[in-house]
Order: structure tokens, then C-alpha cells, then sequence
């Protein structure tokens, strides 16, 4: 009798789950139907409603597609670019609230899937987010830090969706091709604008380009991406080099070895021809650790290497090797014993920097609050008598602009996300390579390298595009338990073909 009624509970439990399905599905599919009937002047509001009934099925049928297809948007800039177009006041949180309703709508459907281990990843994120909104009551202007606050919730939210959702090696992967898929369609949008110096076109709102100094008095245009800022594409772009080369020695089938050619391709060379000096520095670092940790001692694999760098600085303008030359001056020479240089932006960040730590001194423990540093920049800059820059300036570091901004809590709370990221990473290669799982352990290594590759950019600009950021945080956030069902999976399937080996020998 009971286990008649333990079988039936699940049905029954299923049926009125399938019902709560079906009720969200026929909500929206008669606000569209309402839309048509009363002939709705707006057709962006039908458009939405379309998009959101189709959205809502695909991402309730499959969770992974759904975040893929955020991650997408979210990296691109898309969300700004239809904002922007059609005057939608926040895609982003749009996206995010069709992502929890089929979220929850599918875990009340498939109680078995919802997620574990999400009790750090959430610590984390909630530990900054409100460090970030204890900044406001101590910051010089709260109204410039309030709505700071709300956007980094909205981001750690983002993430928090990206981290419980990602928990196999497959959806590990898809969002991986997500990101690569994305800086194609982005990079080669910016190779051909400077193969054909079509640099006033900006391709729909995705590749545009800056005119800014090179070096001395010399100027010339940068690709700026649709974030319309050399800096922050060179530090976007470069995460997803490693990813591609990844890809390029591991794929299996033909296609997708092509496809991560071209992404490599276009991602290392858009880096290179935004000119970024922190781009250019954090990309050598990454690519010369990762030809160390996946081929060290074969020699011929780092000649290949260096053939390579001597072709690109061979065939790329010259405007890059000026523009690279320029770090020569922050190395003191002996007729100097200064080590500032006479480059306009090398003085200017000079100024920025020692204004954030100035600040940091003045407002140790929570900062001056976000957002507040350019609120507060020239008062600092005149009264330390450094250079004056009438525009409004940043910290041009991301560690500094914490520092200044949310103080030691928010400098802790931080660098402990970053900390626990980066060992999770570790760890997590080292028992995957334990158990044989080579392949995944590869795909960890290269996030974790595209990862820091973002943190070395981050020395020389601020976070002004914050979801950026949280969305390959996210995704890191997601490896560890990744790892823990994929090393599961394994051990089980281990056991199973003991048993099975076992029950062979004795019959």
C-alpha cells in the first residue's frame, strides 16, 4: 500500500507542476493574443511579448540555453544597444526576470534539478553587494552611490543565475562557445572596419572606433568595439584568446577547430589593434602561460610561438609599435632618476592613481563611497597640486577605484571573490587531472587564464562596465560544483564497470 501511494505522490506533485508550466505559458501567450486583438500601437510591446513567450519555452526546456543566450547579449552590449534603439529602459533586467520565472517554474516542474551547492557563490556575492550598499550611508554624496549599488546588485544577481545554472561539462561548454561565438561575430565585425578604415561606421552599434593619441603629438583611430572604448575591448576581447586556442587544440571535429581559429584569430588581433597597452601586456602574460603550463618543455611549440610574435609585430601598422613603445618610458633611465613620463595618459593616470589612494588614506574603511570619485577628483587633484584634467576622470585601476570607493570592507569583501575564485580554479584542475579528466581540466585551465588575463587588464582600468565582469565571474563561480558533478559522474561509472567486471568473473 505504501509504496502504491509513494508512486502516485510524484505524479500527482508532477501534474500540478506541468499545470503551473502551462499556466505561466497561457498567461503569456493571451497577452499576446490581447496585444493583437486591440491593435496595439506600440509593435514593440508585441515584439517583446513574442520574444518573451519564446524565450520563456526555449529556457524552460533547457535552462543552459537560456543563460547562454543572456551571457550573449550581456557580453556583446547588446542589452545597451536595444535599449538605446528602441528606448527600453533596462534590458538586462528584463532578461533577468524571464530567467528566474522559468528558473523557478522548472524546479517546481523537476524538483530533482534544483541546484546544490550554491550556499558560497551566494556568500560571496552577497558579502560585496552589501558592503557596496553599507557604502552609500557612509559616502560624501549617497545619491550618486545609491543607484551604483542597485546596478551591482542587478550584476550579482546575473551571476548568481549564471553560477547555480552551469553545472555539467556540457553546459560548461556551450557557454564557453557562447562567449568565443560572441567575439566573433564582434571581432571580425572590427577586422574588417580596419582592413576597409571604414572607421566612421559603426557597424549597427558594435564596432566603433576612437580617434585618440598614439604617442607625442601623434593621433590615429583605435577600434573601440560597442563599448565605444579601446581599453575596455582590449580587456573583453582578450579573456576569450585563451578559450580559442583551448578550443583549437582540443576540439575533436573539424568545424568547430575552424570556427575556434577564426575566433582566435579575430580576438588576438582586435586586441593588438586597439593599441591597449594593458590589453597588449596582459595578453603576452596569458598566452606565454598558457604555452608553459600546456607544453612545457617542448621546445618546438614555443619556437612556433615566438615565430608568431615576430610575424604579427612585422605585419601590424605602425602606429602599434609605437604606441607599444611607450611603456619604455615608465623604466627609469639614468639620465632621470624619475620614472614619470612624458606621455600625456602615463601622467594622467599618475594623478588618478595617487588621487585613489589618497582617498583610500582619507576614508580607510568604507571609502568615499561609490561612484564619488569623480564627484571628488579635483578637489584632491588642486589641493595636492597635480595635474588638472577638466573632464571627468576615474581611478584607472580597479583595485584603487575600490580601495577609494568602498574602503577596506569593500577592498576584503572583493579580493575574497577573487581569492576563492582562483583556488576554486586551481583545485578543481588538479582533481580533474587526478581522475583523467584531461579535456575538462584543459577548459578550466584556459577560463581560469582568460579570467586572470582580465584581472592584469584591470590594473590599468576602472570598472566601468561592471556585467562584464560579473558574468565571467559568474561562470567561475560555476566550476566548482561543475567539477564535483563531473568527478561524481565518473566515479560512479568507475564503480558500475567494477561491478559489472566482478559479476562477470563470478559467472
Amino acid at each position: 500500500m505504501t509504496d502504491q501511494i509513494n508512486a502516485k505522490s510524484p505524479t500527482k506533485s508532477n501534474s500540478r507542476s506541468i499545470s503551473a508550466a502551462f499556466a505561466v505559458f497561457g498567461f503569456l501567450l493571451s497577452l499576446i493574443i490581447g496585444l493583437l486583438v486591440t491593435g496595439v500601437s506600440n509593435s514593440l510591446y508585441l515584439l517583446v511579448a513574442v520574444l518573451g513567450l519564446i524565450a520563456f519555452i526555449v529556457t524552460f526546456s533547457k535552462l543552459d540555453l537560456g543563460v547562454a543566450a543572456m551571457v550573449f547579449i550581456l557580453y556583446t552590449q547588446m542589452y545597451i544597444l536595444v535599449g538605446e534603439r528602441y528606448g527600453v529602459t533596462d534590458v538586462a533586467q528584463g532578461l533577468i526576470m524571464l530567467l528566474v520565472l522559468s528558473m523557478g517554474v522548472r524546479w517546481v516542474v523537476y524538483p530533482p534539478e534544483i541546484p546544490q551547492g550554491w550556499m558560497r557563490p551566494l556568500f560571496l556575492v552577497a558579502f560585496y553587494c552589501l558592503v557596496c550598499f553599507a557604502s552609500v550611508m557612509f559616502a560624501v554624496f549617497p545619491p550618486v552611490a545609491m543607484p551604483i549599488a542597485i546596478e551591482t546588485l542587478k550584476s550579482g544577481i546575473i551571476a548568481m543565475i549564471i553560477a547555480v545554472t552551469l553545472k555539467s561539462k556540457e553546459s560548461f561548454r556551450l557557454v564557453i562557445w557562447t562567449l568565443l561565438i560572441a567575439g566573433i561575430f564582434l571581432g571580425t565585425l572590427s577586422v574588417i572596419q580596419f582592413t576597409l578604415g571604414t572607421y566612421t561606421n559603426d557597424y549597427g552599434g558594435y564596432a566603433y572606433a576612437v580617434l585618440s593619441n598614439i604617442s607625442g603629438d601623434t593621433s590615429d583611430y583605435r577600434l573601440g568595439g560597442p563599448v565605444a572604448d579601446p581599453n575596455y575591448y582590449a580587456q573583453m576581447m582578450l579573456v576569450l584568446v585563451p578559450l580559442a586556442l583551448d578550443r583549437l587544440w582540443n576540439e575533436k571535429q573539424r568545424l568547430p577547430k575552424i570556427l575556434a581559429a577564426w575566433a582566435l584569430g579575430v580576438t588576438s588581433l582586435t586586441v593588438l589593434l586597439t593599441y591597449s597597452r594593458g590589453g597588449f601586456i596582459a595578453l603576452a602574460i596569458i598566452v606565454v602561460a598558457m604555452v608553459f603550463i600546456f607544453y612545457r618543455g617542448q621546445l618546438h611549440y614555443l619556437l612556433a610561438v615566438a615565430v608568431l610574435a615576430l610575424l604579427l609585430v612585422n605585419i601590424l601598422p605602425s602606429r602599434f609599435t609605437e604606441r607599444i613603445s611607450t611603456l619604455t618610458e615608465l623604466v627609469p633611465s639614468k639620465s632621470s632618476s624619475s620614472i614619470v613620463s612624458q606621455d600625456y595618459s602615463f601622467r594622467g593616470r599618475t594623478s588618478e592613481m595617487l588621487v585613489a589612494i589618497q582617498m583610500f588614506a582619507d576614508y580607510p574603511i568604507m571609502g568615499v563611497g561609490l561612484g564619488n570619485y569623480q564627484e571628488l577628483y579635483q578637489k584632491y587633484a588642486q589641493r595636492f597640486g597635480m595635474e588638472f584634467r577638466s573632464e571627468v576622470r576615474q581611478a584607472h585601476n580597479l583595485y584603487l577605484e575600490v580601495a577609494s570607493e568602498t574602503g577596506l570592507m569593500g577592498l576584503f569583501s572583493f579580493m575574497l571573490l577573487l581569492i576563492v575564485i582562483l583556488k576554486s580554479i586551481w583545485d578543481g584542475r588538479k582533481a580533474l587531472l587526478n581522475k583523467g579528466l584531461v579535456s575538462v581540466s584543459n577548459m578550466v585551465t584556459a577560463y581560469g587564464l582568460g579570467f586572470i588575463g582580465y584581472l592584469l587588464a584591470a590594473f590599468f582600468i576602472h570598472n566601468a562596465y561592471p556585467r562584464n565582469f560579473w558574468v565571467i565571474a559568474g561562470i567561475a563561480l560555476a566550476i566548482p560544483r561543475m567539477i564535483e558533478v563531473e568527478i561524481a559522474a565518473t566515479d560512479e561509472l568507475k564503480h558500475k564497470h567494477k561491478f559489472l567486471q566482478g559479476n562477470g568473473n563470478g559467472a
